[in-house]
């Protein structure tokens, strides 16, 4: 028996990440900034050519002096975006930038936050009415 209900993919490939320099620099320098207790997102529609999401993290040496902690707080930010990607738009690039706290701070609030600058961001993709039908 065949189900035609697919359920979202909460996989998180490497593909789906930023990872040139450039492309950094055009978010930093051309993207919208929503500003949150314990990150900072960052967010930019590219160009046609360019289209798709993707996602790049930033954890600074300043806050996070061992190796151990930033890459906890890397880990952090990319679940968050894991789980939160079937609910963001297909056509944006975004940076999440931790601040200070990330890494002792309880999950309930880093998603709590995360969703919020999800919303301020405008990056959520517009839910359909319970009275619409799905398209088939």
């Amino acid at each position: 028996m065949e189900t035609t209900d697919t359920a979202p993919s909460f996989s998180f490939p490497k593909r789906l990440r930023l990872h040139r320099q450039r492309d950094f620099a055009a978010l930093y320098r051309n993207g919208r900034r929503v500003h949150g207790v314990f990150m900072m997102l960052i967010a930019f529609a590219p160009p046609e050519e360019c289209a798709g999401f993707k996602a790049g993290f930033s954890v600074r040496k300043k806050l996070y002096h061992r190796a151990v902690d930033r890459n906890r707080v890397k880990r952090r930010l990319r679940e968050l975006v894991r789980l939160k990607r079937p609910e963001l738009t297909d056509r944006m690039w975004i940076v999440l930038q931790a601040n200070a706290g990330v890494v002792t701070c309880p999950w309930k609030t880093l998603w709590n936050e995360f969703n919020t600058l999800c919303t301020k961001a405008g990056l959520e993709r517009a839910k359909a009415s319970p009275h619409e039908q799905p398209a088939c």
